[in-house]
């Protein structure tokens, strides 16, 4: 468990500041970054294989590939299965295992292509779960524009995976494969964690796993923090700028109303989200509560499958929005974006209001009272303690060297909602070292998956066919 710790402080970052209309994408009506992923250690056998020039140690393939190692259920784990894992490990660590690590290695990698089998029929065998085509596409696109920017350019990565003997198509496959039985075993696992509470975790549990954590060096200092309070000032676009733009929405429902014309065609055309535009406005799956803004979480689910709705306002512009589809509590969703038109005058007259906000706060009012006044009241008035170095951009450069009781702004924020931003500096902390207190959330969290995963994979052990033919590094007979 613990080569899987990425120790992180327990800050109040689950909505950052000026979060709201500042969404995932610069208009999407995205999820609101900051929450802490779940983490499935499945080792090697989950993860991205990014190509490298082959070693020129590598013992030369075989038919010894072939040979099946272990069966699980309806599933052979082949030689070549571990082979292929410790090239990825070979890649990782550049260098070859040791004859004392290898056996070790060959049975753990053995071990994990077991458990991921296992989880991988489970979650197939449940009529519940789908994975979406197009969401594996996009995954794969998101993975090899990753790799691309590793390698400078596509024909830098062609280039290195020429040296594999792959294409980019054959590379694309590899990767939608292995991303789909991802997707399988996540969405597996979300379901059981969502209908199932873990284990209980004890105090020394706790002790013990930060204890072999610090050991080992894996546990931080907590970084310097910043607590502040603010005011957020929305730029809003005047009434006949509203007007236009839910003229313009309302001409787009007529054209998918009245002349059938295609939803995602439009989205392409006309919506104002970079986010989801070149996508046919795909937003992709959701449930409530998952960050979306609110107006448009509300009308998507009073909507059935291919329903669209009317032109819904936000604070980011008219939403059109149509369900694809429902799964239990969850919707499929695209929409199309139209904003309505700010400009500068706009913009100044609410610069106005923020600098009447700032002088009222030298005059000693309270933030929150402000906030009420004249402030967007969706957004919170006190944040942190937060990283310093985890505040977003023009939060990080407008506070930056600032102490207690200091002011900053007005400044302005970009993106999804643009707005004045007002901020009063309640507290800074320096670093220091971490102490268990700092992670107990973080670590709790960790043993209980890491227990839940324990007796998912019990069970079905207890009810799934494994027959462990030769372990891996036997001779062949």
């Amino acid at each position: 468990m613990l080569s899987s710790l990425t120790m992180m402080p327990q800050t109040d970052t689950a909505c950052p500041p000026g979060a709201r209309g500042h969404l995932a994408a610069d208009g999407h009506p995205g999820r609101l970054r900051g929450a802490l992923p779940f983490l499935l250690t499945l080792a090697a056998a989950l993860m991205l294989a990014t190509p490298v020039q082959a070693q020129e140690t590598r013992t030369p393939r075989t038919e010894l590939l072939s040979w099946v190692l272990a069966v699980v259920g309806d599933s052979a784990v082949l030689r070549a299965d571990i082979d292929d894992q410790l090239d990825l490990w070979r890649q990782q660590n550049r260098r070859e295992p040791t004859p004392d690590e290898l056996p070790e290695l060959e049975a753990q990698i053995l071990e994990d292509r077991i458990n991921e089998l296992l989880l991988l029929q489970a979650a197939q065998r449940d009529t519940s779960i789908h994975v979406e085509p197009e969401d594996v596409n996009r995954a794969v696109d998101g993975r090899i524009a990753q790799v691309q920017a590793q390698y400078g350019s596509a024909t830098a990565l062609e280039t290195a995976l020429a040296r594999e003997g792959l294409t980019i198509q054959s590379y694309r496959e590899t990767l939608a494969a292995q991303t789909r039985r991802e997707m399988y075993v996540q969405a597996y696992m979300n379901k059981v964690r969502r209908n199932r509470r873990p284990p209980p975790v004890t105090d020394a549990e706790i002790r013990e796993y930060f204890t072999a954590a610090a050991a080992q060096n894996q546990v931080p200092q907590v970084p310097p923090t910043i607590v502040f309070e603010q005011v957020v000032i929305p730029i809003k676009a005047s009434d006949s700028a509203v007007a236009i733009a839910r003229q313009k929405a309302d001409s787009i429902l007529t054209l998918i109303r009245v002349e059938r014309q295609d939803f995602a065609q439009l989205a392409r055309r006309f919506s104002e989200d970079p986010g989801s535009r070149d996508l046919g406005g795909d937003v992709g799956w959701f449930r409530p509560g998952s960050g979306f803004v609110a107006e448009f979480e509300r009308a998507a689910y009073l909507l059935r499958p291919n329903d669209v709705s009317e032109p819904t306002l936000s604070a980011v512009g008219f939403h059109l929005i149509k369900v694809d589809a429902v799964r239990g509590p969850e919707r499929k969703a695209r929409h199309i974006l139209i904003r309505p038109v700010i400009t500068e005058a706009d913009a100044q007259r609410a610069r106005a209001v923020a600098d009447t906000v700032l002088a009222r706060l030298r005059a000693g009012a309270r933030a929150d009272s402000l906030r009420r006044t004249y402030g967007d009241p969706d957004e919170r008035t006190r944040v942190g303690p937060i990283p310093r170095d985890s505040l977003p951009g023009q939060y990080a450069a407008a506070l930056a060297g600032l102490q207690r009781g200091d002011l900053a702004g007005p400044f302005q924020l970009e993106g999804g909602v643009p707005q004045w931003v007002v901020a009063r500096i309640v507290e800074t902390n320096p670093a220091r070292p971490a102490t268990v207190e700092d992670y107990r959330d973080f670590i709790r969290q960790q043993i209980a998956q890491g227990k839940l995963y324990e007796e998912i994979l019990g069970e079905l052990r207890r009810r799934t066919y494994i027959d462990i033919r030769r372990p891996p590094g036997e001779p062949g007979r």
